[in-house]
């Protein structure tokens, strides 16, 4: 009977240490193992992202080249790429440069035209006769650019009024090429 009595307490206390066993196979066995695979998970993700930032750099340097070419492409087409000494195709390479310029600055390109090269000094100029219409912030920037287009061109005179329109006006210039007189 007194096995029977005992019982119980046997039974609570096998109980507890199949509990206390099952908690240390958790914890050692399986927890540790599962916070380990957490682990490697994040790790995982941020190495995913890491290379993805990398594919999206190598991404945006390829823009960056196909960016590049495209400035050089519209440089060429937007410089004078002429002998100065052939007057004849100077001039229609000055047209042309002003009325692409023209078109990118949403200005009326009015007239172009070329006047007798004359001796200045030790040079010989070739002017050019020059009239535009347009707001007078794209005006600007045209008159800016075509410094830069036209170089080694100068700007010798320009004027501005207003044209008539809402908010344009006319801008009158003479450009100018010069080259050395041949000897």
């Amino acid at each position: 009977m007194q096995l029977l009595t005992h019982r119980p307490i046997w039974l609570s206390l096998m109980a507890t240490a199949l509990l206390i066993l099952a908690g240390l196979v958790y914890r050692f066995a399986l927890m540790t193992p599962l916070s380990q695979v957490a682990q490697l998970e994040r790790r995982f993700q941020s190495e995913q992202q890491n290379l993805n930032a990398v594919g999206a750099a190598a991404g945006l340097e390829q823009a960056l080249r196909d960016a590049e070419a495209r400035v050089d492409a519209l440089t060429d087409q937007t410089s004078l790429h002429v002998d100065a000494r052939d007057v004849d195709a100077i001039v229609p390479e000055v047209v042309r440069l002003l009325d692409t310029l023209s078109l990118n600055h949403n200005v009326r390109l009015e007239s172009v035209v070329p006047q007798p090269q004359r001796r200045v000094e030790q040079f010989l100029e070739l002017p050019f006769d020059v009239s535009i219409v347009g707001l007078y912030p794209d005006v600007y920037r045209w008159l800016s650019d075509a410094e830069d287009v036209l170089n080694p061109m100068t700007v010798n005179t320009f004027s501005v009024s207003s044209s008539g329109a809402e908010g344009e006006v006319s801008m009158q210039l003479q450009l100018a090429s010069y080259r050395l007189e041949d000897s």
